[in-house]
């Protein structure tokens, strides 16, 4: 406005004025057209539709709407199930748990004999070489909880070949279970709690009352445990054993769905095993797989957090997303 004002002061100046003018006009658009793509680019890095829900193993197990959702967000599927006949065969009633004859009804009965077998549980899995915690009601965790993971929307294109998609907060997930085999002796390493990266495989525990009054929901809390401890866990892909002691033992687990065509899109798998035996051996096995390790970096992964120049996360911590290469340009 000024310079139009000063052009019809000045008369001869005129020209020179409205080239002036012109050149200005034009820096200010090229600014405004390069502020435009910034804040693009900085709402497609964002997470969008941020939820508020809290998903916990419990809240699943009766909440089937909001398990389902979560699944779908993630494009998970879940595979027949499927024997793990190997392991049936090679470990066939190693160890039993003998339940109490009572039959008690109500449910904090069952959660009260449940416990009873915690002891035992752990003292098997010492014979074995592993290290056992009874994280049962958040004992020995952080604010009394195992995992507590924002879960983000799977990718709808490789992010390697297409980068910056946009990823939607799902749910946050948070939760525990019953005992856990870890990698390590927490205590002997300066650690106060049990550290969600420090898992190698979860055990959930159930009656033989619990378990057959309620199958599918045991399944549902188990898949909560599986999602909440595999998000963006660089070091393990931990599976879930789902067991009664007695007769009814599974394991979920998570696998790639193809590495070649979408290296983040993941499914379920589960294995009926012949005994509880099995199915802590065939757990261990899966979690001591050199090519799992590092498999569930990706899962779940929410925006790629900057870097600082050391190539250290600015968000590093218990929780913090690693960064993540492009597997053609790392070398073998």
């Amino acid at each position: 406005i000024l310079l139009k004002q000063q052009q019809a002061a000045s008369g001869d100046n005129g020209d020179e004025l409205t080239d002036v003018l012109t050149a200005l006009q034009a820096s200010l658009a090229t600014e405004f057209n390069g502020l435009k793509l910034e804040v693009a680019q900085m709402k497609g890095a964002l997470p969008s539709g941020v939820s508020t829900m809290m998903l916990t193993p419990t809240t699943a197990s009766t909440k089937k709407d909001s398990l389902t959702s979560l699944i779908d967000g993630l494009r998970l599927n879940v595979e027949p199930i499927l024997d793990a006949d190997d392991y049936n065969e090679r470990y066939a009633e190693r160890w039993k748990f003998k339940w109490p004859a009572d039959k008690l009804r109500t449910r904090q009965e069952l959660i009260a004999l449940e416990k009873t077998s915690y002891p035992f549980v752990t003292a098997y899995l010492k014979e074995l070489g592993f290290f056992p915690v009874d994280v049962g009601n958040g004992e020995n965790c952080t604010d009394r909880v195992l995992f507590r993971k924002d879960i983000y929307s799977l990718r709808l294109q490789d992010p390697f070949k297409v980068p910056g998609q946009p990823v939607t907060r799902i749910h946050t997930v948070s939760g525990c279970t019953d005992v856990v085999a870890l990698s390590r002796d927490f205590t002997q390493e300066g650690y106060r709690e049990v550290r969600s990266w420090m898992v190698k495989f979860l055990i959930e525990i159930k009656t033989v009352a619990g378990m057959a009054g309620s199958g599918s929901n045991c399944r549902r809390e188990a898949i909560v445990q599986l999602i909440g401890t595999n998000a963006a866990n660089a070091e393990f892909a931990p599976p879930v054993v789902v067991s009664n002691l007695a007769k009814t033992h599974f394991v979920l687990y998570l696998v790639r769905v193809s590495e070649d065509k979408h290296p983040f899109e993941f499914q379920i798998r589960e294995r009926k095993c012949g005994s509880f035996s099995a199915a802590v051996h065939f757990a261990a096995a899966l979690a001591d797989d050199p090519a799992r390790k590092g498999l569930a970096a990706s899962f779940s992964r929410g925006s790629t957090p900057p870097v600082s120049g050391d190539g250290v996360s600015e968000s590093s911590g218990d929780d913090a997303v690693p960064e993540l290469e492009d597997p053609a340009n790392v070398d073998e």
